[in-house]
């Protein structure tokens, strides 16, 4: 039985009815379908699938399982042959970096041990088929939630090296606020063991957009050490394999957004204790996400 090739952008040349019989063709503006067919081939959050509260993962754009409905592809051959591309389009692909499998979702999976002498990992999505190349390369945007520890070319290098393709044009970089060194021990935040010059990307790299998250008691560290990326803007860039640098945008700025998120994670959870003696009482608090653009 011939195998089943998941999110195909390849449709046959078989001829193609018009289906001007329906209003969706035959009244609606093509720019208007076109959008109608963007927003339906979307990636979502299955309410029916939502994690955990209390994890190391669950965070704003992944409080649950995503899923992309499909059914509209089925429809009729036209739609099918003018939707087909939208669903990779707009996926913006996730991939976690680290060496704890307790700090990602369970519908991903590390699919191979990184050979590095601490046992870094690559961790995305669970899928019945691996991508084709060309199916990873239809794909535009990435996010890369990423331990600091793991945070190196090495394991960039290896993500763009075990997918075929990949190209994108905008790479998320998310640190967490259990991603930063020792944060477990209330240690202060900073970047040091990054170094940003020497991780390169893909050609195909536009802009690089890192958010950087912590909890509100930690607002001034994370506003220093923004600071001290903007005070050097020489050292603290990415670099693309063509040669060119992305430099931190001064323009752009630095954006930032709140949420409220749990104090104990995973096994203390279950326990409803407050495991970190530098986190408030309850079972929540404010947590910070500073963003900012190389370009």
């Amino acid at each position: 039985m011939a195998s089943r090739t998941p999110l195909a952008i390849d449709g046959n040349d078989d001829a193609v009815h018009a289906q001007t019989q329906s209003p969706l063709f035959s009244a609606i503006p093509a720019e208007i379908r076109n959008e109608i067919f963007d927003l339906a081939l979307r990636e979502y959050q299955d309410p029916e699938k939502p994690y955990n509260r209390y994890t190391y993962y669950t965070r704003p754009g992944s409080f649950a399982q995503t899923r992309v409905d499909f059914a509209l592809l089925q429809t009729c051959k036209r739609i099918f042959k003018e939707t087909m591309p939208i669903p990779l389009k707009n996926l913006e692909a996730r991939f976690y970096l680290g060496i704890h499998s307790e700090r990602v979702p369970p519908d991903y999976a590390y699919q191979r041990e990184y050979p590095d002498e601490a046992g870094f990992q690559i961790c995305s999505k669970k899928r019945k088929q691996e991508l084709s190349s060309k199916q990873w390369a239809a794909i535009q945007h990435i996010n890369i939630t990423a331990q600091l520890i793991a945070l190196r070319e090495s394991c960039i290098r290896q993500l763009f090296a075990d997918r075929s393709g990949l190209a994108p044009k905008v790479v998320t970089i998310t640190i967490r606020y259990t991603d930063w060194w020792y944060w477990e021990n209330n240690h202060p935040l900073n970047l040091s063991g990054v170094h940003m010059r020497g991780i390169s990307f893909p050609n195909s790299v536009e802009r690089i957009v890192m958010q950087l998250e912590t909890r509100e008691g930690k607002r001034k560290e994370l506003e220093q050490v923004i600071a001290d990326l903007f005070a050097r803007p020489e050292v603290n860039k990415y670099s693309v394999t063509d040669g060119r640098d992305l430099m931190l945008s001064e323009e752009i700025g630095v954006k930032e957004w709140q949420w409220d998120g749990p104090t104990v994670f995973a096994k203390a959870a279950k326990r409803r204790s407050n495991k970190y003696p530098h986190h408030p009482e309850g079972l929540e608090m404010r947590y910070i996400v500073k963003e900012l653009t190389w370009i």
